[in-house]
Order: C-alpha cells, then structure tokens, then sequence
C-alpha cells in the first residue's frame, strides 16, 4: 500500500493491525462516538523488519506499536490513554465526569489500569499461543490459569450492574472488551462466565457497534 507521508490537520487517522484487540479497542471507540476517521493496517508480522514499515507510520509511532491514532492534530500513542483522549474530547463513554452516583474518574481509570496488566496481556498471549501453534503445555497451563483468574475477577466485577461502574457503559468497558471478542481463538468458552458473556452482549447491543472482524479488516 503506497501511503502518503504526510496527514493534513483535519485528518482522523488509526494506524491498527486487524489481530489487535488494542486497535480495536480505539476502532470500536471512535464508531461508537461517531467520529469519522481512515484505518491504515499496518502489518506487525515478526518476519517484516520494523524499519521497512511504512514510513507514514514510522513518523508518529512513538514505541512502534499500534494503536497509533491521529486527532485534532496530535499524535496518540497507547490504547487507554487514546480511550481517555477521545472521551474527553466527544464527552461520550465518560473518564472524568461522573459516570453514575459515587463513580468518579478514578474508578474508571482504575479498569484502565487493570485490563493492561492483566485481561488485556494474558488473552492475547493465550490466543497467540493457538494461533502460532507454539507446543509448551507449560506456558500453555500458566496462560490458562491467568485467563480464567481475570474472568473471574471481571465476572466478579460486574456483579449485577449492567455495566463496569454502573447501568451506563464508559471507557472501562471499551477496554476491557477489547480482546474478548476473539476468546475462541484462545480455546475460551466465554459462556462459562455468563455475567461477563451477557455484558458483551450488551456492549454489542450498542448503536454503531461493529465486530473486530469488520472494523479491523485489511485495508491494502
């Protein structure tokens, strides 16, 4: 795909990979809050030297990694804190204004910080694990026992709201959803956890919802 090696201010451009759950945590963000933007896939195969990536890319990565978004004129760089970004800025999905009686914005950050350490790292691992074939039923055993501990937490979390921190969905939500979508491909069954299965639901439910098969699909 021959891009351009530059993105004019008005432009709204993500930079994602189509197995990314953090891309598609910003994707899923940015059609639920109706922001018009371009997706550009940037190929993130281990056999592709990281400097032959495309240059447009290479200028506003600042780690390397996707997501990257472009917005308003500035370069954005890790999923959560684009999450924060765009709800500040679209004052949907809220990160700072009460999200329902007693929620501030710490508690919603405090998912933020939850999903990247632990939902948000041992699912990909476990799907990656499947999807390269890799043989070590040690790791294998330690990444399902990560998983199924994260669930639990989440299901535990949810309890009986219909949302994270409430009956409005934030970017807790966003986050946290991110990689659950493609749980079959890590050997999960998500029904094993009905609260956190019908909160997907829920979250699929949402006006302008799309899955990550359609919002991250290949675009070159």
């Amino acid at each position: 795909m021959n891009m351009k090696t530059e993105i004019r201010r008005s432009e709204t451009v993500l930079f994602g990979n189509q197995n990314s759950g953090h891309s598609y945590k910003v994707a899923l963000m940015l059609v639920l809050c109706d922001i018009p933007y371009t997706y550009r896939h940037i190929s993130l195969a281990l056999s592709i030297d990281p400097s032959q990536r495309p240059q447009e890319f290479r200028n506003v990565s600042q780690f390397g990694q996707v997501p990257v978004l472009i917005h308003d004129g500035r370069t954005l760089w890790q999923s959560n804190a684009i999450l924060s970004y765009l709800a500040e800025h679209s004052g949907q999905f809220p990160c700072r204004a009460r999200v329902g009686p007693g929620i501030d914005r710490w508690q919603v950050q405090a998912w933020l910080f939850w999903e990247a350490v632990h939902i948000g790292f041992s699912l990909p691992k476990l799907r990656f694990l499947y999807l390269a074939g890799i043989d070590n039923p040690t790791l294998k055993n330690t990444l399902i026992e990560a998983v199924n501990h994260d669930l639990n937490q989440l299901e535990k979390g949810l309890g009986a709201k219909e949302f994270l921190l409430g009956d409005q969905p934030s970017i807790a939500d966003i986050s946290c959803c991110g990689y659950l979508y493609w749980a079959d491909q890590a050997e999960v069954d998500i029904h094993e956890w009905p609260t956190v299965s019908a909160w997907l639901s829920r979250l699929s439910s949402l006006l302008n919802w799309q899955s990550p098969q359609t919002l991250m699909a290949r675009n070159d």
